[in-house]
């Protein structure tokens, strides 16, 4: 079965840029579609994934490497600073089983669409990872994804 939602999957774009996937489920319910920007270096790096599915869309920063550590010991949560062209600050983000993943709260993602959607840079800092996150292709396919009803 998963072998099979591997190979329904479809892919486009060269890396380092934004790309588009899309999985069909048997129902609309178990389909999805995600818009994201893979690390410039896949071994240590930071990446930034929106996923929609039936529940609306999201946002995670991943990191390949070694783990986010969390905001104090024992916390769900870790620390990430955020700059923009005008302004920047910290926020704190869940932090998913192995430190590898986080979900930015809905404020930050929307902030975060808003600016690549005018077209200007986002700069991301979690931990020893950082990474300039560019418009390129963003607003086409987060459009494109938008419109889709998984």
């Amino acid at each position: 079965m998963a072998l099979l939602l591997l190979m329904s999957c479809s892919c486009s774009g060269p890396c380092g840029q934004w790309q588009a996937q899309t999985c069909e489920g048997s129902t609309t319910s178990f389909s999805s579609a995600r818009i994201y920007l893979p690390p410039a270096n896949e071994f240590s790096g930071l990446g930034l994934e929106l996923v929609q599915t039936i529940d609306g869309i999201r946002m995670y920063i991943n990191v390949y490497g070694l783990e986010i550590p969390p905001e104090q010991p024992n916390s769900p949560n870790s620390r990430v600073f955020i700059s923009f062209k005008d302004h920047s600050y910290n926020f704190s983000a869940v932090r998913f089983t192995g430190g590898q993943r986080l979900l930015v709260p809905e404020h930050v993602q929307s902030e975060i669409v808003e600016y690549l959607q005018e077209g200007q840079s986002v700069h991301l800092q979690v931990g020893r990872y950082e990474a300039n996150i560019y418009p390129d292709k963003f607003v086409d396919l987060f459009n494109k994804m938008a419109r889709a009803q998984p």
